[in-house]
């Protein structure tokens, strides 16, 4: 009899742990339909939100937190506006503290803080949402989120003029990217490190260049030609390392080879479908009082057409629209 009432209560235990793992798993699966609807759509399109709104109404209905930052962060990704994202970035930071999770809170800090930098310009406010995300991030053991805020803060140090501190951030994420990048990782994992050092030494060449180390900016653009040269990633990074090159060809007053490195960027405009913006091109050609052309078998080059090219091809590349050749 006893036994009997044992097999009882295994079975039953057995029936909870079962059905409370299939609905788990098919709420799961909801949450993957519904992303999978749009998370191939283009960034800013706003017909994504026929999919993330139900995604979010299901996250809140659950409460599952973790879900919930991950709707707000795609409302971040495809709203059109810039007040649409800082709103979703709000209401990111405040799913993050529900979560309690300490890594939540540094993604969604970073997030909001990339909104005030590139969106807004609130350069000051930026770096209060980096800096909160630091703290956070001090006791975390996902390295990779606490050295991708680090490079936020140094972008934002570097942008205040705060050079010296900057390169020491940006020495310090080199470091560790490479560090990860030569390591036994998943394809994708060292793809993102490998990134992330580029991304790092890039900013580091900037800082070089404000303090007028020129020995050091000239060996970390060897540096970034050099490393890596093979995989796709430093194809899509070449043109920003090419406009260093080419100012510091500039600064080294070898205006015929600095010429033909931004010349090559400037066409490169042409030729991946923005001739919409040529008007652009042409207005700023009439404000530095110059043609871009040199004309064929001149000797001399213009300063001020090099100049020119340097403001263009960096214009462009803040629009990321120069792209691997």
């Amino acid at each position: 009899m006893n036994d009997t009432k044992v097999i009882k209560k295994l079975f039953l235990l057995f029936c909870t742990v079962w059905f409370g793992l299939f609905f788990s798993q098919e709420s799961h699966s909801q949450y993957y339909e519904l992303r999978n609807k749009y998370e191939n759509m283009e960034e800013n399109d706003a017909k994504a939100f026929l999919y993330i709104q139900p995604y979010i109404n299901k996250a809140k209905k659950e409460k599952n937190y973790e879900k919930l930052v991950q709707g707000y962060k795609d409302g971040i990704f495809y709203a059109f506006l810039d007040e649409q994202k800082l709103k979703y970035a709000d209401s990111m930071v405040w799913a993050a503290n529900l979560s309690k999770d300490k890594d939540l809170l540094i993604t969604a800090h970073i997030d909001k803080g990339v909104i005030y930098y590139y969106n807004y310009k609130k350069y000051k406010l930026a770096l209060n949402e980096y800096l909160e995300a630091y703290q956070y991030s001090k006791n975390t053991k996902n390295e990779f989120l606490k050295y991708q805020n680090l490079y936020h803060i140094g972008v934002v140090k570097s942008y205040l003029g705060y050079y010296d501190e900057a390169t020491e951030l940006f020495d310090k994420c080199l470091i560790y990217y490479r560090e990860k990048s030569l390591s036994n990782l998943h394809p994708n994992e060292i793809y993102n490190n490998k990134k992330g050092y580029l991304n790092s030494l890039h900013q580091l060449i900037i800082c070089y260049r404000h303090l007028g180390k020129n020995k050091e900016l000239d060996a970390a653009l060897k540096k970034g030609f050099l490393k890596w040269e093979t995989v796709e990633i430093m194809h899509r990074k070449k043109p920003i390392f090419s406009l260093s090159k080419g100012i510091s060809e500039y600064r080294d007053k070898l205006y015929k080879l600095a010429y033909r490195i931004l010349i090559s960027l400037f066409l490169r405009c042409k030729t991946v479908g923005i001739l919409r913006d040529f008007r652009l091109i042409i207005s700023l050609s009439q404000k530095f009082t110059l043609d871009w052309r040199i004309p064929e078998g001149q000797s001399v080059i213009s300063k001020r057409s090099i100049l020119f090219l340097i403001s263009i091809s960096s214009f462009f590349l803040n629009l990321g629209k120069i792209t691997r050749s």
